[in-house]
């Protein structure tokens, strides 16, 4: 049996390579002796170089490791033996038949967006009804897409694709409400990502924390992940600092005072338990803080929109944790320093305070993840049950 992971995956994020990761592992779970490959399709370039706002020489340094890291990461991942880069759907979903799957996950990350796709049409991974493979969409987000700003020949191909796919399911209430305007709601099963069925491996994490003397630091650590372009990174960094934390960033940062950013996807994992708390706008962030056990307040990057229900992938995730009045800024108009430094406090009691309902919902999301896998196997009556 052949089963093809169609997903981001490849560059220099973790969070894209450990869902990718994640879903193979699931897949090759729920499918003993399948070979589970992750198909090595990118409808654009790789981007492998270094971070270029903010940085130094001491980060330039620093990312050699980080590019090391991810080379040794995705070189050990299950891949197909050939490769396109093509923003050209119909080539790529020739390539996606070349192999002969019998299966097809798409899944996870936000791979039914449009807003990088150019044309009236829409990308390869809104499957093809020609793919004669079973398809499951496990987990997928659209971003912010909305039924009615599609062109009539984007809904037409909308309906095709989800007409077609055998075992469906949402990552956020934004792809849910898009879905429901083609199938019924009942076909849909909301998922969280496919990262919360990861078991997280904190070795790697703990030797590069020793490897850098991070554990004799002698203060807590807070951990600032933002963006390039945000100007209230150092009136943050030093309202930490007046807190009492020790300040550090997983990008080149002239606030932190200490650089992590030679960080691989393996060490990302568990790294967020060193943290005493983090401030974030990268999703996989987030969920690796709830992983971790560490409290998190999130907001949403400039350039991503909630849809016109408010809907985001951002809100769906804290709401999982019923923490979104407290670990939430919803909307990057709201976001200024001195929202966050007015509600760490409030998120970090708020997330101390639900540590219980976490680690069930934890367990819970899990369950989920693997019950929607096992249920594909009703299209492989014949499969052998798992081990």
């Amino acid at each position: 049996m052949k089963i093809g992971v169609l997903t981001y995956f490849g560059d220099m994020n973790s969070g894209t390579n450990l869902q990718a990761m994640s879903v193979a592992s699931i897949a090759a779970r729920t499918y003993p002796g399948a070979d589970v490959r992750i198909v090595d399709y990118h409808p654009f370039p790789r981007r492998w170089k270094p971070y270029l706002s903010s940085f130094s020489v001491k980060s330039l340094i620093l990312d050699g490791f980080r590019l090391n890291r991810y080379r040794k990461f995705v070189g050990g991942l299950p891949k197909t033996d050939r490769r396109l880069v093509s923003d050209d759907p119909a080539a790529a979903t020739e390539f996606l038949a070349s192999f002969g799957f019998d299966m097809i996950f798409v899944g996870s990350d936000t791979l039914l967006e449009l807003h990088r796709h150019k044309g009236d049409s829409l990308t390869a991974f809104w499957l093809s009804p020609t793919l004669k493979a079973k398809k499951v969409f496990f987990a997928p987000s659209s971003r912010e897409v909305e039924h009615s700003k599609l062109s009539p020949r984007q809904r037409d191909e909308m309906a095709a694709c989800l007409a077609g796919i055998d075992h469906l399911s949402a990552r956020d209430s934004a792809t849910r409400r898009l879905m429901m305007n083609f199938v019924p709601e009942e076909r849909i099963t909301m998922l969280p990502d496919p990262t919360f069925a990861m078991d997280v491996d904190p070795a790697p994490a703990e030797a590069y924390f020793r490897s850098r003397g991070l554990d004799r630091i002698g203060k807590p650590i807070a951990c600032m992940h933002m963006h390039r372009r945000d100007a209230s990174c150092d009136a943050i960094a030093d309202g930490l600092r007046a807190k009492g934390y020790a300040v550090a960033s997983l990008r080149p940062a002239p606030y932190a005072d200490i650089l992590l950013n030679d960080v691989g996807p393996l060490e990302v994992a568990g790294l967020f338990r060193h943290f005493s708390f983090v401030v974030t706008h990268r999703f996989h962030d987030s969920i690796f803080c709830f992983k971790n056990g560490t409290p998190v307040l999130v907001y949403p990057p400039p350039d991503y929109h909630s849809n016109s229900a408010g809907e985001s992938k951002f809100r769906s995730l804290v709401e999982l944790f019923g923490l979104q009045e407290s670990n939430l800024i919803p909307e990057y108009s709201e976001y200024s320093a001195e929202r966050v430094l007015s509600m760490c406090d409030g998120a970090i009691s708020a997330f101390n305070a639900a540590r219980p309902a976490i680690a069930e919902r934890l367990q819970e999301n899990r369950d989920r993840l693997l019950a929607f896998a096992d249920k594909t196997r009703t299209s492989f009556p014949e499969t052998p049950p798992k081990q």
